[in-house]
Order: structure tokens, then sequence, then C-alpha cells
């Protein structure tokens, strides 16, 4: 069994008034076995220090419209 976690952090998210998506100051990750697996940020490196997780071997990168 695989150890799945789902971390979010938007307290210091910096909203523009006319959208509900953030600008800046958040980040949504989800780890598997200690390997980030999904990552969603303005600022990498404070997730990967926070969470005490390794980078995966292999970068994957799915843009959807």
């Amino acid at each position: 069994m695989k150890k799945v976690e789902i971390y979010w952090d938007l307290t210091k998210a910096k909203f523009v008034t006319s959208s509900p998506e953030p600008q800046s100051g958040f980040y949504v990750n989800v780890i598997i076995d200690g390997v980030m697996i999904l990552l969603v940020v303005d600022s990498q490196r404070e997730v990967y220090n926070r969470t005490k997780t390794r980078k995966p071997n292999q970068v994957l990168s799915v843009i959807a419209a």
C-alpha cells in the first residue's frame, strides 16, 4: 500500500478582486511515498523544505486549459 499525502496552504494567498484563483503566496501538492508527485506553487523551495520531501527522478508536465 502506498502512502498518499495531500497538503495545501492558502493562508498567505493573494487574490485579484475579480478572480477566484490565487496569484501568489499559495501551494497545493500531492506526495506519494515521500516523492512529490504534483506541485502547484509559486515558490518551490519553500514547499520542499516544509514537507521534507524529495523531487521525483523524472519530471513530467501536463498543462491543461
